[in-house]
């Protein structure tokens, strides 16, 4: 395994590293699959904070389109908030436009910017104010997308997938949210499709019909946004979500 081009570890199988980068951007090669992951600790039974951790996306499935939805982190554009996404380049001199979308779908504004091959910029998404506001993210070459989102100040971490042609999954499922206590947390969700009509499921119901939450287009980009709420679908312990058409499943 090579970190920036200078050897970092040699691994056998089944065997794995722990180890904090310098820089963000450094680019991690290995000579045989691996499974990396990304991101923080600073847990405790109480308090505020989080364990935040993903798989990370390797540079063959990268793309260039990405959509981030803003959760109910903390308001403001502080560097220390939690609702930012970091937008890292794969290749020098990449061109990356971001355009930002209010609660409801209407256009906000759009920021472009260049980097340099592992140069990074991150954006405070959405309106920097409120929930189920998003930010889609276009470049001209692959870039990799990395979403942070919050519940107050209770944090998470989420490898962000390109959207597009045949990206997407037409089933998902999860579980109910617990505490530490084992107690039943309360969560939001919202689904991505590039269908005006296709109907979405949430445990075979109508997602629309059960919750009254209409999909909305941002924009005119052809990307409507399904949004809902744990209370809305009935506190159920498993969540399963299915369309014939291809979705983005955030929750």
């Amino acid at each position: 395994v090579k970190l920036n081009g200078t050897d970092l570890v040699l691994l056998n199988k089944g065997q794995s590293y722990l180890f904090q980068p310098t820089t963000t951007g450094a680019l991690l090669e290995s000579d045989k699959p691996v499974v990396a992951n990304t991101g923080a600790y600073t847990d405790a039974p109480g308090g505020c904070g989080d364990g935040a951790v993903d798989q990370m996306a390797p540079i063959s499935i990268l793309g260039n389109r990405y959509i981030v939805v803003r959760g109910s982190g903390t308001a403001g554009t502080g560097t220390n908030l939690p609702e930012q996404s970091t937008i890292i380049a794969t290749e020098s001199g990449t061109t990356v436009k971001v355009d930002n979308y209010r609660p409801d779908g209407t256009f906000l504004n759009t920021t472009t910017f260049t980097l340099a091959a592992g140069a990074y910029r991150s954006i405070h998404h959405g309106d920097t104010n409120n929930r189920y506001s998003s930010s889609i993210i276009e470049s001209d070459k692959p870039i990799a997308v990395y979403s942070g989102t919050a519940q107050s100040c209770e944090v998470d971490i989420a490898t962000v997938l390109p959207v597009g042609g045949c990206s997407g999954s037409k089933r998902t499922s999860t579980s109910e949210f617990k505490g530490y206590l084992q107690q039943v947390l309360p969560y939001f969700g919202f689904v991505l499709v590039e269908s005006s009509s296709e109907p979405v499921y949430v445990n075979g119901a109508n997602i629309e019909t059960t919750t009254g939450n209409n999909r909305f287009q941002l924009g005119t980009t052809g990307v409507y946004l399904i949004r809902f709420e744990n209370t809305q679908i009935g506190n159920p312990p498993n969540i399963t979500i299915t369309s014939a058409a291809r979705m983005n499943v955030g929750v």
